[in-house]
Order: C-alpha cells, then sequence, then structure tokens
C-alpha cells in the first residue's frame, strides 16, 4: 500500500478528507473509518471505489495489525457488499482484490461467498508486492443466498484467519 510507507502529514490528511468527501457527496467513492465500539480509537479504513467498469464497485479495508484476528475485515467486506447491492443500484458486481502473498486478506472473499475470477498483473509499489492480484467478484443476484450462507458459517464465533 503505497499510501502507507509514510507518516501522515496534517497537510496530507487535510487533503485526503476534502477529497474523500467530494467523493462521497458525487457517490463516485465511499471511505469510511473502522473504529473500535465506544471508543474513538481508529482500527482501520474501508471503502467502496469505482476503479472499474461501471456497474461495479470494489471493497477496500485495511486493518490495524493489532486488532487483526478479530473478524473485523470480514465484518466490513461483508458490510460493504450489502450496502453496495441495497444503495447503489448501478452496482450490478462487487470486487475485492489483493495481492497473491496477502493469504489473510485472501481468506475473506471465499468466506463471504465471493468467487475467483482470475488473476491479473498489477505495479509493485510496496515492498513485499508480488505483482498479482487475486480478483474477486460477487454478482447482485448471488449475494443473497452467499450473505445468508456466509452469515450462518461465522455465527460459531469470532474469525481467527488473521484479517
Amino acid at each position: 500500500m503505497p499510501w502507507a510507507q509514510d507518516a501522515p502529514t496534517v497537510p496530507g490528511m487535510l487533503q485526503v478528507l476534502t477529497e474523500g468527501a467530494a467523493s462521497f457527496d458525487a457517490d463516485q467513492e465511499w471511505q469510511f473509518v473502522v473504529a473500535e465500539p465506544g471508543s474513538d480509537r481508529i482500527l482501520g479504513a474501508s471503502g467502496l471505489h469505482r476503479r472499474g467498469p461501471p456497474p461495479t464497485v470494489e471493497i477496500g479495508y485495511w486493518i490495524r495489525t493489532e486488532a487483526t484476528h478479530r473478524g473485523l475485515a470480514t465484518a466490513v467486506a461483508r458490510a460493504l457488499t450489502t450496502a453496495a447491492f441495497a444503495h447503489v443500484p448501478t452496482v450490478d458486481s462487487v470486487e475485492i482484490k489483493m495481492d497473491t502473498r496477502n493469504a489473510r486478506s485472501a481468506a475473506i472473499p471465499p468466506r463471504l461467498g465471493f468467487r475467483l475470477a482470475g488473476e491479473v498483473d498489477h505495479p509493485i509499489d510496496s515492498p513485499g508486492l508480488s505483482g498479482r492480484w487475486l480478483v474477486w467478484e460477487m454478482h447482485r443476484d448471488d449475494w443473497e443466498v452467499a450473505d445468508r450462507e456466509s452469515a450462518d458459517r461465522t455465527a460459531s464465533g469470532p474469525d481467527h484467519s488473521g484479517a
């Protein structure tokens, strides 16, 4: 994640927040903070991004290392997929992409019923990346069944896969 390589600055964060608010208001991109319940502690960030063809949005998520193994990324991906299909009528599919070396993140989409659509090349812009993305997809018509099945699988306890 190239955006996570340098320490944030106040001007840089103001620019990110200003651009994020404008994108949200324009219904182009929706970014969210993942916060600890009952506190102002930020545990991560997530969003829905229009990066592919018009009927598709991509989910992005990031969880602080010390907050992993709690099922947060899975819960975020589930909530964002539901929100995309419930509140953005032009969306027909949702994608989740991650580097092939990110096994923890790659465990999340199949848990939610996403289908592996393939692998694509991507630039190596951070240390440790392979240059290949796994591309997972979910279509609107498949989400209700997949969401119900994945909720049944995870109802037995927290996610300990690491993501």
